[in-house]
């Protein structure tokens, strides 16, 4: 006989009431993910790949807690947030930085300018 391992399925996966997934991961993995995902502390009886995806769980409700994802709208799905750009500072004309410079290295110097 061979031992047959559970095959991973990507598919929708509920964490909780109302907050749904995409995810690939093994059936027998999913109620760990859930329960790292409620918060709930892990088995020590687990073994190593139900330990991440219960640690997986517990980064996605900790990722949702700081604002880096939220939940959509149409499809009730964790969305990761789009990071924001900062807008660089408007530019000076070209005059005040000639006469910045000209006020720092002194009038004779560029006289030209």
């Amino acid at each position: 006989m061979r031992n047959q391992q559970p095959q991973d399925s990507i598919g929708t996966i509920e964490l909780s009431p109302g907050i749904e997934i995409q995810a690939l991961i093994s059936q027998e993995h999913i109620p760990a993910l859930r329960a790292g995902f409620a918060l709930f502390p892990a088995n020590p009886r687990w073994s190593a790949l139900k330990f991440q995806a219960w640690k997986s769980g517990r980064r996605l409700r900790q990722a949702l807690e700081r604002g880096e994802t939220y939940v959509g709208d149409r499809h009730l799905t964790l969305v990761a947030t789009e990071p924001q750009v900062e807008k660089p500072a408007p530019r000076q004309p070209i005059e005040a930085c000639l006469s910045a410079v000209k006020r720092l290295l002194g009038e004779r110097s560029y006289a030209g300018l």
